[in-house]
């Protein structure tokens, strides 16, 4: 009888395994299958900047919607660059008081707040001559500037930079925003950090000449200043000379905190919020610290061939990425 104990007791010790194994096999059955783990964990999907709307160059406007931008009260006597002819300020028959300033312009009144449609675009010399329809004179041509007409913003345009920015965080390329006092047109200006958060509350049409830019992006700072930043969506109605290869809002706002987009030091980022530079620096902070250059080109300097950014006052001299030389011109 001691003898059959150990082994009875084996017997029952391998039915309790085998009924266990037979319960984790039942339970594992009714849990749904996990997902294999990846060889490589998947790095997170990153979103690319939507691009800004196609630049329509002015031949191609026939059928394009412009508002005619509001001015501040200063500039109103001077009316807009827009005529109720084909022959401009050259017509010969006497102004009409009622829409037209002496110099046959159309008067403020005529068209701030117009819609006008394009008609037609022809060849005139160098420029263009534009016809529109709408306003209270019911007709209007404009010549174009550098293929532009000054006091006009794309309807098209307002919409776009609504949609990009409202609601959203911008950043004040130049350190600043403007301020517009609508009782007496006076301009202003309040001076920011560069990395400080600006909420977009409004984009609306801006009020030429100064600044020429057709869109005003209202924002408020953390300390509830508000103001705005003057800007272009697309290149469509800007002057040729203005137009570069970045985007068009590129050089009065940025999308993005600057500080972690472009790895900005402390350091660096003191020089670049009170417009200073130091040899070393990055050139994106270059061009933060001093905005676009006027020119760009390839010159020599300690024996090495360099790019050349050229300013009013001085001539920058880039290895590479890096910032290299200082030179007054």
């Amino acid at each position: 009888m001691h003898r059959l104990r150990p082994i009875l007791l084996l017997v029952m010790f391998a039915a309790l395994v085998s009924g266990s194994a037979s319960a984790r096999k039942r339970d594992a059955a009714q849990q749904p299958a996990a997902a294999p783990a990846p060889a490589h964990a998947a790095a997170p999907a990153q979103t690319a900047p939507t691009p800004p709307p196609p630049a329509v160059p002015v031949e191609q406007w026939a059928g394009l919607r412009f508002l005619v931008l509001a001015m501040p009260p200063a500039y109103r006597q001077f009316g807009y660059e827009l005529y109720p002819t084909a022959m401009l300020d050259k017509e010969k028959a006497p102004p009409d008081p009622a829409i037209q300033l002496k110099n046959r312009r159309l008067r403020y009144e005529a068209l701030a707040g117009c819609t006008l449609s394009v008609a037609a675009v022809s060849r005139a010399d160098s420029a263009w001559l534009v016809s529109f329809r709408g306003g209270k004179a019911a007709a209007a041509w404009a010549r174009t500037y550098k293929d532009a007409v000054k006091g006009l913003v794309l309807l098209s345009d307002l919409d776009a930079g609504r949609q990009r920015w409202l609601g959203k965080t911008v950043y004040a390329a130049k350190r600043q925003v403007n301020t517009y006092d609508s009782a007496t047109g006076n301009m202003g200006s309040i001076a920011l950090a560069l990395e400080t958060p600006l909420t977009v509350t409004a984009v609306a049409p801006g009020k030429p000449p100064l600044p020429p830019q057709p869109l005003w992006v209202l924002v408020r700072a953390p300390d509830g200043k508000t103001g705005f930043i003057a800007t272009h969506v697309s290149w469509t109605n800007a002057m040729r000379d203005a137009v570069q290869p970045a985007e068009p809002w590129a050089e009065f706002l940025l999308e993005e905190n600057p500080v972690t987009r472009y790895h900005l030091s402390p350091e660096v980022l003191a020089l670049v919020n009170t417009h200073q530079l130091a040899k070393g620096m990055p050139r994106d902070a270059v061009r933060l610290s001093w905005g676009r250059p006027l020119a760009r080109d390839s010159a020599t300097a300690g024996g090495l061939s360099m790019e050349r950014w050229v300013y009013p006052a001085q001539y920058l001299y880039l290895h590479g990425d890096t910032l290299a030389e200082i030179v007054n011109r």
